[in-house]
């Protein structure tokens, strides 16, 4: 059995949707301005995500992360998908430590940063066990 190989020379795949940086800075700003709006209709919070973004982009999981980590999609949208993600991630976080939303920060300060809250329970003192006599 032999596997296929695809020939080095040829790239296989559709052609990118976003072909500059210019038109990711439109789709990221036009993401980001929606978000704002429906911020101000709802009486909740609701910050931006990276699956919205990547809804907004128009492209696949795999397709995001490799936009973040290729050297030749860097080159092509510079830093601008790299500082969407860390605006999105600052948000989130801020959003985390709100009135309604503590437990979201206690989870994260347990998760990320190991701090959880741990119940002491007093075990000096006289522990007397009685044993049925059908046991002994």
């Amino acid at each position: 059995m032999t596997i296929f190989r695809a020939p080095s020379a040829k790239t296989f795949g559709r052609k990118r949707k976003i072909t500059n940086e210019l038109q990711m800075k439109k789709i990221l700003r036009a993401y980001f301005n929606e978000m704002e709006e429906r911020n101000k209709e709802s009486d909740s919070f609701k910050p931006p995500t990276i699956a919205g973004l990547r809804h907004a982009l128009g492209v696949s999981k795999s397709t995001f992360n490799r936009y973040l980590e290729d050297e030749k999609c860097q080159k092509l949208y510079g830093n601008t998908l790299i500082d969407a993600v860390n605006y999105i991630e600052w948000i989130t976080e801020e959003a985390l430590f709100g009135k309604e939303t503590h437990l979201g920060a206690k989870y994260v300060m347990g998760s990320r940063f190991g701090v959880n809250e741990k119940k002491q329970v007093e075990t000096s003192g006289e522990i007397r066990l009685v044993i049925d006599e059908r046991y002994k």
